[in-house]
């Protein structure tokens, strides 16, 4: 039986997601698709699929296409099927009326919202890294310092004698986004990658637009042979130095309004083997709690009493560490027993999620 399409008009607010976009002509001149964050309704995990410029498979000139889009088919039985009522809404701001062209049945009520702007050349948005001694570089990779742009920290990742997908002919560059999302989110940038001719300005660069996941990068592989860097006379390399540059475009800032869910901050844990372990630990909970959530290695044996020295964690930045409230004389007492302690040793039943600590390192010990 074929789907029955209609259309209407209402002045009722949709009663299960809302998604603004801001800054609209900037997403329709990527032309790239972008994919809400995910909301639930009638018992399923759903999003949004927006096609600026419409679908091109399908043929659709002159429209957007907007989908409704199922998420957690992975959890679904073999041979599931989810019959689903829904309508999809388009707001007409000079009429405060949406055009109804087809939500998800539910009785409830319980609005998610989420706003999408860009913003076009942002503030500082230009990084220079200079690699010096370039010629004794012998480790796989290097990452420049961090840096801000729009509301998100970025890195530059470079390969001196590339990566595995290109076997030492060229160097290979990256850009990489550091801050931690929801699974479900992703940022957008606008961006140019330049490897600096220091001598006739040649710069070698190449622009790019992508939608970057949490702590993720994208990038070239095959940014510039190795046999033009070392070429003294291209430039690239002088005195032994090479200098490389980012520059921003347009970046999306992404964001949910009106939402009443906790406030979470990103935590890596470095294991025993040096594995990192990137968690979202929300604000109040201790890094204890949060660590044994997420499967981290870590004992906790008192349950997080301050009465033993299992949950012991090392931070990894004293500018982190300066950031902590002192520890106390019980905690201080435990310490004394842990094995491995040093200057910046802490118990993690000890450590409270609070915003400053947004980014925080921990290593844990090789024993406990």
């Amino acid at each position: 039986m074929p789907s029955v399409i209609t259309r209407s008009k209402r002045h009722f607010t949709p009663d299960n997601f809302l998604l603004k976009i801001e800054s609209f002509s900037l997403l329709s001149k990527s032309g790239l698709e972008y994919n809400s964050d995910i909301f639930e309704a009638g018992g399923h995990k759903w999003r949004l699929s927006l096609y600026p410029k419409g679908i091109k498979k399908n043929i659709v000139n002159g429209h957007i296409s907007l989908y409704l889009a199922n998420t957690d088919t992975g959890v679904l039985p073999l041979g599931w099927e989810v019959n689903a009522s829904f309508k999809l809404f388009v707001f007409d701001q000079i009429r405060d009326e949406y055009l109804t062209v087809q939500e998800v049945f539910v009785h409830e009520r319980s609005v998610k919202r989420q706003c999408l702007s860009f913003i076009e050349e942002p503030y500082n948005n230009t990084l220079t890294w200079k690699i010096e001694r370039f010629s004794t570089l012998d480790e796989e990779y290097y990452y420049s310092q961090e840096f801000i742009v729009g509301d998100s920290k970025w890195k530059l990742k470079v390969h001196p004698k590339g990566d595995s997908i290109v076997e030492k002919r060229a160097i290979s560059v990256y850009l990489w986004l550091c801050d931690c999302l929801p699974t479900e989110q992703n940022v957008f940038a606008e961006y140019k990658l330049r490897i600096r001719d220091q001598i006739k300005g040649k710069h070698k660069e190449k622009r790019a637009e992508d939608w970057f996941p949490s702590s993720d990068g994208w990038g070239y592989p095959e940014f510039l042979l190795l046999k033009d860097l070392n070429n003294a006379s291209k430039g690239f390399l002088v005195n032994d130095t090479n200098s490389h540059s980012f520059c921003a475009k347009a970046f999306d800032k992404a964001h949910e309004e009106w939402n009443e869910e906790k406030k979470k901050i990103c935590v890596t844990f470095i294991e025993k083997d040096g594995e990192e372990k990137v968690i979202n630990v929300p604000i109040g909970m201790s890094i204890l709690e949060a660590a044994l959530e997420h499967d981290v290695d870590i004992e906790g044996a008192c349950e997080g009493s301050c009465a033993c020295s299992t949950c012991h964690v090392i931070v990894q930045d004293m500018e982190y560490y300066n950031k902590l409230e002192d520890p106390t004389d019980e905690e201080n007492d435990m310490l004394d027993l842990a094995f491995g302690l040093t200057e910046k040793s802490r118990l993690g039943c000890q450590l409270i999620a609070e915003h400053e600590l947004d980014g925080i390192r921990l290593a844990l010990p090789s024993a406990t």
